[in-house]
C-alpha cells in the first residue's frame, strides 16, 4: 500500500477547543500534533506515502508540526486546497491516485491505531473493492455532516474511481460519500477494531484521546538523573532538559522539553506540555499545555485540561475578619 490521502480542510475554527491549538490538526495529544499520531499510524499501517491536502490558513502550523514527526519511512507532501470548495481538491487526488491502485483515504483528525494494516490485509484477499472500519456507520446517515468526507480510514479500490467521479460532478457537493460507496454496487468489507478515535470539542472526548496516546507509550528506562530523587512507576517518557525533585510519577505520563516539577504527584494519563511548571502540585488524567504554571493548588487536579500559558495557584493570604451575630440553632460552614 503505497499512498494515503489524508483530508486536513475541515475550517470550522469555532469547533477548536479554546486555547489548546489555532486548529484541530495540531491539537496536542500526549504533547504530540494530533496530525503528527495520524501519520505515525498510516507508517504502521504499511503506508509509504501521504498527502496531506489542507486549507490555506492551516498549511503553516501543519507544515510546522509535520516538521517535528518521527515517521522517515513515509514521505509526506503537503498540499494547499482552494479557499472554496477544498474538499474537491481531495477527491480529485483520490480520483488520480485510484488510476491503478488502492488508496487510503484518512480524515486529518482522527486515530486507528492498529487498524490500517488489518482493513489492507482484507483488501488484499481480492474480492473486495472497499475496506471501512467499524467506527463507520453502515447504514444511511439521517443527517450526514458534509464538511467531513469519512469519519474513519478507508481503503478504497480503483473500482470506487467511478464513485468518486460522480461526487466530482458539479451537483454532487452535497452528496454523502460514505452513502454513496455503500450503495455503488461495489464489494465491501468492514474491519472492527478497538482505540478508534475522532476528534470533538470537549473535555471528555479530547482526555479520552490523551488516554489511547498515552496508553501506548513504549516502555523504556528514564534518564537517571531525572530518575533521581523521584518516585517512578509505570511508562514514563521525559523530554529533553525536563527535571523534577521530590516527586511521585505514576505512569503512562508524557512530560515534555523544559517542564519542570517539584514536589508533585503525577497520576496516570497526564501529559506535561514544553516548559509547563508544577510545584505542590497533584494531577492525574489531565492534559497541561505549554508554559503552563500550577503553584501549591491545593486541590487535587484531575479530568482537567490547563492551557497554554495558563495559572493555577492558590493564595496564602491570612483570611479577613469575619463580623457574626448568630441566633439559637444557627450554623454556619466555612470552606
Amino acid at each position: 500500500m503505497s499512498l494515503a490521502i489524508v483530508d486536513a480542510t475541515y475550517r470550522n475554527s469555532d469547533d477548536v477547543a479554546d486555547g489548546i491549538s489555532p486548529s484541530r490538526y495540531t491539537l496536542p495529544i500526549g504533547n504530540v500534533p494530533l496530525i503528527s499520531h495520524v501519520i505515525d499510524d498510516l507508517a504502521t499501517g504499511g503506508v509509504s506515502r501521504a498527502r496531506v491536502i489542507a486549507a490555506p490558513d492551516e498549511c503553516a502550523a501543519l507544515e510546522q508540526a509535520l516538521a517535528g514527526g518521527e515517521s522517515s519511512s513515509l514521505a509526506v507532501e503537503l498540499v494547499e486546497a482552494p479557499e472554496t470548495a477544498p474538499q474537491r481538491k481531495v477527491l480529485s487526488e483520490v480520483e488520480a491516485a485510484l488510476e491503478g491502485e488502492p488508496v487510503v483515504l484518512q480524515p486529518g483528525d482522527g486515530l486507528c491505531p492498529g487498524l490500517l494494516g488489518t482493513m489492507y490485509e482484507r483488501y488484499r484477499t481480492g474480492d473486495v473493492d472497499l475496506v471501512l472500519s467499524a467506527t463507520d456507520p453502515v447504514d444511511s446517515r439521517p443527517d450526514p455532516d458534509h464538511s467531513r468526507l469519512s469519519e474513519s480510514a478507508l481503503v478504497l479500490g480503483p473500482r470506487t474511481r467511478a464513485v468518486i467521479a460522480r461526487l466530482l460532478e458539479p451537483d454532487g457537493d452535497e452528496v454523502d460519500l460514505t452513502e454513496m460507496l455503500l450503495h455503488g454496487d461495489l464489494r465491501l468489507a468492514v474491519c472492527e477494531g478497538s482505540g478508534g478515535w475522532s476528534y470533538e470539542n470537549s473535555t471528555a472526548a479530547l482526555l479520552a484521546g490523551n488516554r489511547r496516546v498515552l496508553d501506548r507509550l513504549p516502555d523504556h528506562p528514564v534518564a537517571e538523573d531525572f530518575a533521581a530523587g523521584n518516585e517512578l512507576r509505570g511508562r514514563i517518557t521525559v523530554g529533553t532538559d525536563a527535571r523534577a525533585s521530590g516527586c511521585v510519577i505514576h505512569g503512562p505520563v508524557a512530560i515534555a522539553e523544559g517542564a519542570a516539577l517539584e514536589d508533585c504527584y503525577v497520576g496516570p494519563f497526564t501529559a506535561i506540555g514544553p516548559h509547563a511548571v508544577l510545584t505542590g502540585a497533584e494531577l492525574d488524567d489531565t492534559i497541561v499545555l505549554a508554559g503552563a504554571e500550577i503553584r501549591h493548588p491545593g486541590h487535587r487536579i484531575t479530568a482537567s485540561i490547563i492551557g497554554q500559558d495558563a495559572r493555577v495557584e492558590r493564595t496564602f493570604q491570612l483570611p479577613r475578619g469575619v463580623q457574626l451575630r448568630l441566633g439559637p440553632h444557627s450554623r454556619l460552614t466555612f470552606s
